[in-house]
């Protein structure tokens, strides 16, 4: 399976997660039926994902239009009901970091940094709506945004590196595998 699959599977544990978290959690902050209603599409979306309808319909497989089309889908997702859940006190933001992750294995750097600072502008802004004055929340908001930033940097790092490791032990398994038929090639001669 592609990435789009695998990001489905992913959206599984989030959706039990979430669900979880309000049921044993239950906050006046906490909208429920439309955490419920949410979570309902989430699931729909993710059955459609599963049997192959969205996004692949839409881009004609599971290319970079499906994956992009999954990205802006997702943080739609995680901003409504970060927004349903408390919005600048939700517990609902470290949903963005398994987007992040998602936008480091999927894309180039430049577009990663550009789902970066998306992300960073949606959190900016939910939380100077709750808080209008900048000095209290900035060096909050601004360090999570250079958190945000240096670990779309790390990942993208990383996932290079275990490219470039992946790539090196196909090449060695060719050579090897080219050389076990040499092998067995001068073993049969021999005999």
């Amino acid at each position: 399976p592609g990435i789009v699959k695998n990001a489905a599977k992913v959206r599984w544990l989030v959706i039990a997660y979430v669900l979880l978290f309000v049921y044993f959690n239950p906050t006046p902050l906490i909208k429920l039926p439309l955490v419920l209603a949410l979570m309902a599409m989430a699931a729909a979306y993710n059955l459609l994902v599963h049997f192959g309808i969205f996004p692949f319909k839409l881009t004609r497989g599971e290319g970079p239009g499906a994956v992009y089309a999954t990205v802006l889908g997702d943080i739609a997702l995680v901003t409504v009901l970060i927004l349903l859940t408390g919005g600048a006190y939700s517990q609902f933001y470290f949903l963005y970091f398994l987007i992040l992750l998602l936008v480091a294995v999927a894309f180039t750097l430049p577009v990663a940094l550009a789902f970066t600072l998306l992300i960073s502008t949606i959190y900016f802004t939910i939380y100077s709506l709750r808080h209008p004055f900048p000095v209290e929340w900035l060096n909050v908001s601004l360090g999570l945004i250079l958190v945000w930033f240096a670990m779309t940097l790390a990942c993208y790092y990383l996932v290079g590196e275990i490219r470039r490791q992946s790539e090196s032990c196909r090449v060695a398994y060719g050579d090897l595998k080219s050389h076990h038929e040499e092998v067995e090639s001068l073993s049969q001669r021999l005999k």
